[in-house]
């Protein structure tokens, strides 16, 4: 029986619109009615997921930042926190920006970029929130921890830096793709996967009882550690290869699908009735 169901939002949850579709929402309204328990894990700032959050009238902790942060939307704080020390920040930024590349640090509940342009612009619009432009280098406005950095890039541009990226800092941070013009980066410990494991027994979960669903590398920690993983069919081919299971994609409801199917099959429940 599974309890708790976790999935990320863009590409899995949302659809290529970034909304939940009609049937998605009455799916996942009928699992938690069975008493499953709803939990949302992204790469997004915790701000970017709460709309979602509401719609769905979840109240289980999140996981935001690619797992680099647990978030409780009751209570409107933090239960743990896994940020990137400011030097190595500045360190990725200043060589970021020697390479022309358009990098975001994520501090406190923002997000701070050198100055607007098309990235920043496209970023903006993908999760409905601006950020700060700072009018300097971030190598030189960064002075706190970063609970992430990301790249937002051409994915052929992306593709072409990556293993000096991984080079110079695959052995102190976590590096993902989340969507094919992200690069993101977090704690070294900082995963989707790891977050789970920290979550599921706040919640009185095993991992046995856990069902996720999600798209992007930054996904296959949990997909691969929960009792059931599912990946949708617009996943990466790298996730698809790598994911325990398949549903059909985004677009197609594939995430209600696999509810409905679960829950036909008496597989979903057991939880307490809402989160």
């Amino acid at each position: 029986m599974y309890k708790l169901i976790v999935t990320d939002l863009d590409d899995t949850l949302l659809t290529s619109g970034a909304v939940i579709s009609p049937r998605t929402e009455r799916a996942v309204m009928a699992a938690r009615e069975r008493g499953a328990i709803f939990a949302l894990a992204s790469g997004r700032m915790t701000r970017a997921m709460l709309p979602y959050a509401r719609q769905l009238d979840i109240i289980a902790p999140m996981i935001a930042y690619n797992g680099a942060e647990v978030y409780d939307p009751i209570a409107r704080q933090t239960l743990f926190s896994l940020p990137v020390e400011a030097e190595p920040a500045r360190q990725l930024c200043a060589m970021c920006e020697d390479m022309g590349l358009h990098i975001q640090a994520y501090m406190g509940d923002d997000y701070f970029f050198a100055e607007d342009n098309a990235y920043s612009e496209l970023y903006a619009a993908a999760i409905n929130l601006a950020g700060r432009a700072t009018g300097v280098k971030l190598s030189e406005y960064i002075e706190s921890d970063c609970v992430k950095l990301l790249i937002v890039s051409e994915p052929e541009r992306l593709a072409a830096v990556r293993a000096e990226l991984d080079a110079a800092f695959g052995s102190i941070m976590s590096i993902s793709t989340s969507r094919p013009n992200y690069l993101e980066f977090t704690h070294t410990e900082a995963n989707k996967g790891n977050a789970l494991r920290r979550l599921a027994p706040m919640l009185g979960v095993r991992r046995e009882e856990i069902a996720a669903f999600g798209d992007g590398q930054n996904d296959l920690g949990m997909l691969t550690w929960a009792g059931l993983g599912f990946a949708p069919a617009n996943a990466r081919p790298e996730v698809l290869c790598a994911a325990p299971h398949t549903m059909p994609s985004n677009d197609e409801d594939g995430l209600a699908r696999t509810l409905e199917s679960l829950m036909a099959q008496g597989l979903i429940g057991g939880g307490d009735s809402g989160d």
